[in-house]
Parts: structure tokens; sequence; C-alpha cells
């Protein structure tokens, strides 16, 4: 697999010899347990240069008050991260997102021009200033908590309480938008909520925004971001009204990935791009789904964003009679060899450390695993050319970028990150971050925050606010 380096130090990622097509989103996912063990993944450990989009990964809802809440209040607001300077170690991974961004400098000739903040330091180096200027989203919800989304089906009061904790949680936190992760509605009244809750949340960001432009309003340049992430099964995405969702949103990222897993009858591909021969009944595509996104739901396609996974999907006591084919083979479980916490899940970073398996690539499925015949363990996952061939599928099919989960899966060399490398190593694709402005550079917001905003009653809002407003005025 010696493929997967080459030409990553030589090379800066966002050089592109033609720079007239279209700059696509690229995001990533950090989830916040990405810096306790066995992950120990910082937000400075990553490679940002092409990023547009951080999620951060995830925010709760309380069940009890219908209010949005951050889950670990620790890694939240009081982690600090030890490889930056003491000088410049921000309180919780949400402010070193904060400060990893930049910040608006007063600039007398427009008072939305931004100017980046030099200060900031790792032990090291100086951090890139191309690694600035992006947007950072909190994602809510995820699978371990998707059931705290239905009870906003049950009242009118209890969504109008969770639409106002959501601004209040991104005014208080420096967010630039909100990515709603509900897996998944499960009935009429559930998928009319799921419709009901993007319409109000983009009114209350269009009203917040004419708060703090005032007379400089535009009503064709949205400033805080809106996106849903949405599942790889056609049965579930029929009834979601994505198209009537459409026009609300700035994203559909589209979770490319868990074709697979302990729950499956045979072994298979987790993230295959392409249909494939197999004995296996319930395989899926994703190619299949992003036609029928298209073609059934008439979706633009600039709105789709090609979920892509930094981690592979185990597999225990395959056996494999020939040594050749381990796909479509009987198996008895998964392994927690990695994380006890997440069954069957390998970060990418830790399968190309992994010695003793062999390694197949299928070129038609797009989709690569490793096997070892002794230990009878088998690992699915996504390789360098995997998400190069995602990439050339996300230029081929017009799609606006791709995203990564998770981002502590990376494979980091020097600084680099080689997948996100791999994404656009056909030169198709670019991620240009020229344009890509945040509302928290602008002395617009910065005026709004100063004499606006008010003390939060939730203890840890204020807090938080507290800090935004420090960074802004710093």
């Amino acid at each position: 697999m010696r493929h997967l380096f080459r030409g990553i130090i030589n090379k800066s990622p966002i050089e592109q010899e033609n720079k007239t097509i279209e700059p696509l989103q690229f995001g990533q996912y950090y989830s916040n347990w990405s810096p306790y063990k066995p992950y120990e993944f910082d937000p400075s450990d990553m490679d940002l240069r092409q990023t547009t989009h951080v999620y951060y990964s995830f925010i709760g809802i309380d069940e009890k008050t219908c209010k949005v809440y951050l889950m670990d209040k620790f890694s939240d607001t009081e982690f600090t991260n030890k490889k930056l300077r003491k000088k410049h170690r921000p309180q919780g991974l949400i402010m070193e997102f904060n400060t990893l961004r930049g910040k608006v400098r007063e600039n007398k000739h427009s008072p939305n021009e931004i100017e980046p903040d030099k200060s900031n330091h790792s032990n090291s180096l100086e951090i890139n200033q191309k690694s600035k200027n992006f947007k950072f989203i909190m994602s809510i919800g995820g699978w371990s908590h998707a059931k705290s989304f239905h009870k906003l089906a049950q009242s009118k009061e209890c969504l109008n309480t969770f639409v106002a904790s959501c601004v209040d949680m991104v005014l208080a936190n420096g967010f630039d938008g909100i990515d709603i992760d509900w897996e998944y509605p499960r009935n009429k009244k559930e998928y009319q909520a799921y419709v009901t809750i993007f319409k109000r949340l983009r009114v209350a960001f269009d009203n917040l925004e004419k708060q703090i432009f005032g007379m400089n309003y535009k009503t064709d340049n949205r400033w805080f971001y809106l996106s849903t992430a949405i599942p790889c099964d056609i049965d579930i995405l029929k009834e979601l009204h994505l198209k009537e969702i459409e026009p609300l949103v700035d994203g559909f990222n589209l979770m490319a990935y868990d074709l697979s897993g302990e729950w499956s009858q045979k072994t298979a591909y987790q993230s295959n791009l392409y249909s494939y021969d197999c004995d296996n009944e319930d395989i899926s595509d994703i190619d299949s789904v992003v036609s029928f996104l298209l073609k059934r739901q008439k979706l633009e396609s600039k709105k789709i964003i090609l979920g892509i996974p930094l981690y592979g999907r185990s597999f225990t006591d395959v056996i494999v009679e020939d040594r050749i084919n381990a796909i479509g083979a009987n198996f008895t479980g998964v392994d927690n060899w990695f994380d006890k916490n997440s069954p069957g899940v390998w970060p990418t970073k830790e399968i190309y450390k992994l010695k003793g398996y062999r390694f197949y690539h299928d070129k038609d499925a797009v989709a690569s695993y490793l096997y070892n015949h002794h230990k009878k363990h088998l690992i699915v996952f996504d390789d360098y050319e995997c998400i190069k061939a995602k990439g050339e599928y996300i230029n081929q099919k017009n799609l606006g970028g791709g995203f990564f989960w998770e981002a502590n899966g990376d494979i980091i060399v020097k600084g680099h990150s080689t997948l996100s490398f791999a994404l656009s190593d056909d030169h198709s694709l670019y991620f240009d971050k020229t344009d890509l402005k945040s509302i928290w550079q602008t002395q617009s917001m910065k005026d709004y925050y100063n004499n606006k905003v008010e003390l939060f009653q939730d203890l840890t809002l204020n807090t938080q606010s507290q800090k935004i407003a420090q960074m802004l005025n710093h």
C-alpha cells in the first residue's frame, strides 16, 4: 500500500493547475470524544487547508426541556490542548476551533472585510493561514441520540423551544450553522416535524442575519449554514420530503457508509460505490442511492455532499476456504480490539498499521478489505484508491463535494492529510477557500455581539458567550 504516501509531502493539496473549475465543499466531522483514548486526536492535529466545513459532533437534545445542550461539558468547554503553547491554549474544543478559524480585525474601508488573526501558534510551527476561513457547524443528534428527536414531533411548543435553543447555542459558541442528524423520522407526524425543523431554523437564521447586518442585509447572501445528514437507504429517503426541504438547506450530507456491519447476514463491503456479485442478497451500493436522489427525488446535484468513511468495519470468525474472496462469507460477530465502546469499528489510520493481513481492492465495486487467514479476521474499508475514485465520482456526477466521517481516522504525515489529498488527487476537484467567509469574521457580527447579545440564562452558555466576546475583542 505504498501508493498511499506518494507525492504527499512535496505537493500542496490546494494547488490546482486549472482554477476555472467551481470550488467544492470539503467537510470533516470532528467528534467531541476524539481527544480521549484510544483516539487522542485534537483539533490542531487536523489538516484544515482544504477543509471548508467542520461539523462538530454531537450536540444533544434534552428530552425533558426540548433544548439542545453540550453533551460532554469537559471536552466541549474545558479541555485544553497541550500540543499548543500554554499561552495559546483555548478552553474547550469549541473555543479551539473558533481560534483556528480566525477572527475579524478592524478595517476602516469595509465593515465586513476579513483579516485573519495571526496570533495563534502551535508548539512547533505557526498555524497555516490557509487553515482558516472554514464554516464551524454544530451537528445535532447522531445515531446514539436518535430518540431525542421524536419528542419534537409531539408538540409545537417543544419544537419552538428547540429552535430557540438552537439559535442560543449558535450565538453562545461561535457556530456558523446547524447540521441536523436525525436517524431517522419513522412516521407521518415525524416526517412533517423533520420538514418543520428546517423551516423554523431558516426563518430564525434569516431574522438573526437581519439584526446583525441591518441595512447591509442581503436576501441572496446566506451566512448561517443549514444542512442535514441523510442515510444511504432508499426506503428511508423516499419518506423524508427532501424536495420540500431542498430550498431551506445548503447541503444534504449523504452518509454513504455503514452498508454492512454486525447486523449483516454475511460479510459485505460497507461503503462500496457500485454493486457487485455476491451470494448475500442484503447488499446495497452508493451509486444507486445517488441516482435515486438525482433522478427520482430530482435534488440539485450541488447540494449533495458525498460522505466518505475514515474507518472500516470488522468481522470475526470469517472462514474463507480458497483464501481469495472474503466477501459474502459467514461470520459470527465483530471485534472490540481497538475501541470497546465502538465494536467492529477501526479508524483508517489504525488499519494501515496492521500486519499479517492480505490486502484486496475491488476495482469494480470500488471497495477494499484486509483479511488475516490465521485470525479469521476481516476489515472492509476505503483505502487511498477508493477515496480517489470517489473524488472522480463527485466530479462526474457534478456533486457539491465530499465529507469525512470522522477526522480522527485520517492519516496525517508531517501535517499533511493523505486521505483528503486522495480525494482531489485527479485534479478534477479543488477546494478553494479564498471567498469562504464566516459571519464571525465580520465587523457586523462583532458590533452586534458587543451591543445586542444579552447574558444567557444557562450558565454554560453564558460562560461560553463571554469567551466568544473576549475572542472577538482581543
